[in-house]
Order: structure tokens, then sequence, then C-alpha cells
């Protein structure tokens, strides 16, 4: 039914025109099964998508025997199924992800080498990978490109810690200038849109409306809408076992606890890693810690692990008061720097 609302209304054209590629994954699929069953369908590709590839990723990278519960986790997690029912463009951006980063790690690769050939061919792919993801979802990208950064800050300081290469190697600059510059390219259809806002040419109304989307957001949205740190422990309130005193936690902390601690809706908190994703976790950094793992598993231990530490500390609230003392977060920053974002 709300696949048949967003088609018939034209909310899929009036909110999404520019994410083209969740537009299209959408709208395909209606063209030949009808708009119900193409929009479930779509929705089912989307969970598939997001399977092979964490599969993929796993597979290649970790070990084969961890890639099936590892992908099951992934895909079957609350955020998947609640995002599929409420923003579906973000489940699609999502199922790209981890295509994404194993195109980052595989770029890495092919900077220690030797051929300049394999390290264009392969920031070419992370650039098109990318754009899969930023044209699905604006707002998971724009997440990406933190995370991007962060990737970069973080290999660098390691290569340099670790192997003595220099931060500002040449092939390093020419492989991520090239990715920079793919990415410009490739999401120009959707970031052309942005460009007539600072001069006095374009629709009035197109300008307008694009004035208004940049600067809506208030810091109070960035504070409410934010993660708080036991949301990713939690499950669910409607779980079959847990459920009952998950609610009675949040109602205790609406009822004791300023608004600062109070989590937001339901599909906006729907981040709970799974028992499954917390236990591979813990056990990949307890191997890592008592040096059971090889060097390139080490290696992408401590990049997960500075990533997801990066990314937690993103998504908390943009500032925690503390006896009487405001204490901003890096998300405060951000959101100085890119108000349309929360």
């Amino acid at each position: 039914i709300r696949g048949f609302y967003l088609i018939n209304r034209g909310i899929l054209k009036i909110f999404f025109p520019n994410q083209i590629v969740f537009v299209y994954f959408l709208k395909l699929p209606t063209i030949f099964f009808g708009e119900i069953y193409g929009l479930n369908l779509a929705l089912f590709l989307m969970l598939f998508l997001g399977f092979v590839s964490f599969y993929f990723l796993v597979a290649k990278k970790v070990c084969k025997s961890a890639a099936v519960p590892a992908a099951v986790s992934y895909t079957t997690s609350s955020f998947f199924l609640w995002h599929g029912m409420q923003n579906p463009e973000i489940i699609l951006a999502a199922s790209f992800l981890p295509l994404y980063f194993w195109s980052l790690l595989n770029l890495e690769e092919a900077i220690q080498g030797s051929s300049a050939r394999r390290f264009f061919a392969q920031s070419s792919l992370s650039a098109i990978l990318f754009a899969l993801v930023f044209l699905s979802s604006f707002y998971i990208g724009y997440f990406l490109i933190i995370f991007t950064v962060g990737f970069f800050v973080f290999e660098r300081f390691r290569s340099w810690k670790v192997e003595g290469v220099p931060i500002f190697e040449r092939k390093v600059i020419l492989a991520y200038l090239s990715l920079s510059f793919g990415v410009f390219l490739l999401t120009l259809p959707a970031t052309i849109a942005l460009f007539p806002t600072n001069n006095q040419g374009g629709d009035p109304s197109q300008l307008e409306s694009l004035r208004e989307g940049l600067s809506r957001n208030t810091l109070l949205d960035l504070v409410a809408y934010s993660a708080r740190p036991w949301d990713y422990l939690l499950p669910s309130i409607y779980h079959p076992v847990f459920g009952s005193l998950v609610r009675n936690f949040y109602g205790y902390l609406r009822n004791n606890f300023s608004y600062q601690f109070w989590s937001t809706s339901l599909p906006e908190r729907a981040n709970f890693l799974t028992v499954t994703s917390i236990w591979l976790a813990i056990y990949a950094v307890f191997r890592m810690a008592k040096n059971r793992v090889l060097p390139p598993e080490k290696k992408l231990i401590l990049s997960l692990a500075f990533l997801t530490v990066l990314m937690f500390l993103i998504s908390l609230p943009a500032i925690v008061t503390f006896k009487g003392w405001a204490i901003p977060l890096p998300s405060y920053f951000l959101f100085k720097v890119f108000p349309m974002f929360r």
C-alpha cells in the first residue's frame, strides 16, 4: 500500500527527483509487474543485494565460514527491517556499502603495488560504488563522505607508523584525487542542482526550495534525532522476549531524565547491532589481542575498529551537558558546516 501511494501520488518524483538510482530501482519493476508486486519485488531485491554484498565482503576479506551468518545478521537487522518500511532509499544505499568498503580496501592494496593502471582502475570502481550509494540516498552519502575521510586518515597514519610509507606519497595522492574526481563527475546529476543557489539564475521556486532545505534543521533537531549509546545494544520494543524490558527502560529514561537521554522515535532508533554482529566483533578483537590473526586480518580489524568508534561518536548528540558545562561532540562541528543533515 505504501508503495502504491508513493507511485500514484507522485511522491517518488517529488521527494527523490535526484536520487536517480533509488527512483529507477523502484520504478523499473513496476513497469513489468505492476505497482504493488513491483515495489515489493524491489524491496526484496534490496535485501538480497545487501546479503550478497556483505557476504562478498566477508568471504573475500575475512573467511567464508563467517560470511553467511554475518550477511544474515546484516540484512535481518532492525535497521534493515524498519527502514525497509519507512525509508527504502536508505536500505538500497546500505546494500551497496559493503561493496564500497571492499573497493576501498582493494584500492589501498593497489596503491602498495607498482601498477598505476591497477590503482586508477580501482579508484574508478570505488567512485562508481560511491555514486551508487550517494544517488540512492543523499543522507547515507553524506555520512559515507565522513567514513571515507576517516578511512583515508587512518590508513595514512597506519602506513606511516607501521610500514614507514610517507603520508603524502605520490601514488596515494593520485589515487585519491582520481577517486574524488570520479565521484564529482558521477554525482553531478544530483549535485548540479545546488550550483544555481550561488547566483541569480535558475527557477526562483526551485532556488527557494533548495535554500529552505539547506537550513531547515536546527541544533535541537540534531540532539533529538541523534543516537544514544544504548540504542545499539537494545532490541526493538516489539521483541518477543525482551520487548517489555526495553519498553520499560525507555519509559524510565523519559520519566526520570532530561531530553538528552531520550531516544528518538522507533524507526529512528533502529540501530540494534544484533547479538551475532556484537559477538563476531568481540571475537575478532579477542583473536587480534592474542596475536591469532594474520597481518592482513589485523589491518582490517584495526581499520574497522577505528571507523566504528569514529562513526559512533558522530552519531551521538551534538551537545552533552555535564554539571552545567555544555560539551560539544563531533556532530556539532559537522552541523555547523552542513546544517542540512542531522
